[in-house]
């Protein structure tokens, strides 16, 4: 089994734990890694034991009959020789205020049982690193001391040294205590920009749907116009680091060929030459990129890099951290509810599971409706390009532009159902982010209606737009956008020639605004509107020009309008057309959005 150290530097561990199978568990493991590992069951010869022979980390249990994990914890921080061994907590309980607990005390990190080979090895690596790295810096400062007659120049090393110290103290302390991420990383960067005297410093996180890079902090010049930028997977000298995973030291940006010049500079050209790029890694996967930048050639070293590889490396962890701490307040909450419906009512439970299996189903219905669909336009594609292809001669130009045109309505049906199906998906995965912002209802209602506009004369149908050009509603842009389009698309499909779309809004009251989509089509049946906006049954019917529809518009519209705390309904009759209303906020909403 592969290690990170040598035989002469090999990393001295001390586990605590009254449990003879957790010490053996840990034992073998960490030995296979080369460790050297000390195991203790009684907590009350910890203290003692380490006095005795000092390890590079201890591995302590929480919950011990003799003195728990947290006292034990404070007795060694308490105690000058020992306050600076990094301590890991391995735990069975998994509550946020057992980890604020064990952070509060000292600990360094907290890992809760049963725990992953990996992410265990991951994480006392990261801490050896820190320390490894502090027993370094304070033998270099012995040194300094000691040559401090021989060179006057040493001086200066010195306090740089310290002061490197005092930072990766303070920042491991940071990390492993805070779980505000933008606050730990914007402090972080201001000591490094202090320490090393750079011109900027900035922290890039991955975006896993893109793969793009994202500027989540940053200090220097141009950081108004980059934070929150977004770089292209693999562009530029952040980008290679990030798809390599290797630091980089960069003498000179402006002869490197992997430079993005519009990503990487900052308000001129001579403000980046020289940059040091570390890669941020939690369990073994990229999640950013930790930059530095100078005007001043070749101004990094290695000993430069060095010293920012764990501060990097406690980052991660820190980010990692964060995102936990965010599920873990999700479960607790969903916990709380669960245990109160538990105490509620038995049988509400069981009514949760029935709902929960029905949702189930409903999804393997919804799933089964997609492949049904996309199977349909793809077959028309593949049929008509098919026939194209082997009787090209003997086809007019009438024929040929007949079946191009079926080809485009394929296409274009198709892509009607890939959209919506893109955005349901992401509303479903949470990753639709909600941008509410004043817009003019009035000038989305004409873009909608221009986008609709030929489909619309091909079949005579008159479109109207009677929304007051003054009236603002609180919406996201993207998502009003969609809900207008899929609604004036479905009146235009089951209007008859020669018919006609109306869209009208008017206010409720002070804070909601009604819009209606009112068309002269076919209508539809009572005992078919219940099963509309249901993803469990489907209700379909071919337009008046033989449009088929994409079987999800209307599901869709539905979960849009209700990230607007509003309600969507429908009002019809068969011959006598069909009214499509929803209702928006006029002002900023506090209430929480509608559930079903």
């Amino acid at each position: 089994m592969n290690n990170d150290y040598g035989a002469e530097d090999k990393a001295s561990i001390l586990i605590v734990d009254d449990m003879p199978e957790n010490l053996r568990l840990l034992s073998d493991m960490l030995s296979k890694y080369g460790y050297l590992v000390r195991p203790l069951r009684e907590s009350t010869m910890a203290f003692s034991s380490v006095i005795h022979t000092l390890p590079d980390l201890i591995l302590l249990d929480v919950m011990m009959p003799d003195m728990d994990g947290y006292k034990l914890c404070e007795c060694l921080k308490a105690d000058q020789r020992t306050r600076d061994i990094p301590v890991i907590f391995i735990s069975a309980l998994a509550e946020v205020d057992d980890k604020v607990k064990g952070f509060a005390v000292g600990g360094v990190d907290y890992i809760t049982k049963p725990f992953q080979q990996g992410d265990v090895i991951m994480r006392i690596r990261t801490q050896i690193a820190l320390r490894k790295a502090q027993q370094r810096l304070q033998e270099q400062n012995v040194q300094l001391h000691q040559e401090i007659f021989e060179r006057r120049r040493a001086e200066e090393e010195l306090r740089r040294r310290n002061r490197e110290l005092t930072l990766l103290n303070q920042i491991s302390q940071l990390f492993s205590s805070s779980l505000e991420l933008d606050q730990v990383l914007l402090t972080a960067l201001q000591e490094i920009q202090r320490l090393l005297n750079v011109v900027s410093t900035s922290i890039w996180l991955l975006i896993p749907e893109t793969e793009e890079l994202e500027c989540r902090q940053i200090i220097g010049p141009g950081s108004e116009s980059l934070l929150h930028a977004c770089l292209p997977a693999g562009q530029g000298i952040t980008g290679w680091v990030a798809q390599h995973g290797e630091s980089v030291i960069v003498p000179d940006v402006q002869s490197d060929a992997r430079h993005y010049k519009s990503a990487n500079s900052a308000s001129d050209d001579s403000v980046v030459r020289s940059m040091l790029s570390v890669p941020l890694k939690i369990k073994g996967n990229i999640i950013g990129v930790l930059n530095l930048i100078d005007p001043q050639v070749a101004r990094f070293t290695q000993e430069d890099l060095r010293f920012i590889e764990p501060i990097a490396g406690a980052a991660a962890i820190a980010i990692e951290n964060a995102r936990l701490y965010t599920m873990a307040q999700q479960e607790i909450t969903e916990r709380k509810r669960a245990e109160t419906a538990l105490l509620a009512a038995h049988n509400e439970v069981k009514e949760k599971n029935a709902q929960l299996e029905a949702l189930n189903a409903s999804k393997d219905k919804f799933f089964s409706i997609i492949s049904h669909d996309l199977r349909s336009p793809f077959n028309t594609l593949l049929g008509f390009a098919q026939l194209l292809l082997e009787q090209l001669d003997q086809y007019s130009k009438a024929d040929i532009l007949s079946h191009v045109e079926k080809l485009y309505h394929s296409a274009e049906r198709l892509y009607a159902l890939l959209e919506n199906l893109l955005t349901w998906s992401r509303i479903q995965r949470g990753a639709m982010e909600f941008r509410p912002e004043h817009l003019n209802l009035h000038e989305i209602t004409d873009y909608t209606l221009d986008l609709l506009a030929a489909k619309a004369e091909q079949k005579q149908i008159t479109l109207t737009n009677t929304v007051s050009e003054n009236i603002s509603v609180w919406a996201d842009e993207q998502m009003l956008t969609t809900i207008m389009r899929n609604l004036v698309s479905n009146a235009v499909k089951f209007t008859t020639e020669g018919g006609s779309v109306t869209i009208s809004a008017h206010s409720r009251d002070d804070h909601e605004l009604e819009v209606a989509v009112v068309d002269t089509g076919l209508g539809i049946p009572q005992e078919h509107l219940s099963k509309l906006f249901r993803i469990d049954t489907r209700y379909t019917n071919v337009g008046t020009a033989g449009e088929s529809g994409t079987g999800l518009g209307l599901n869709l519209c539905k979960d849009l309008v209700e990230k607007h705390y509003g309600k969507i309904w429908v009002e019809s009759e068969p011959g006598q057309g069909s009214v499509f209303r929803f209702t928006l906020p006029l002002t900023e909403c506090v209430q929480a959005p509608i559930q079903d």
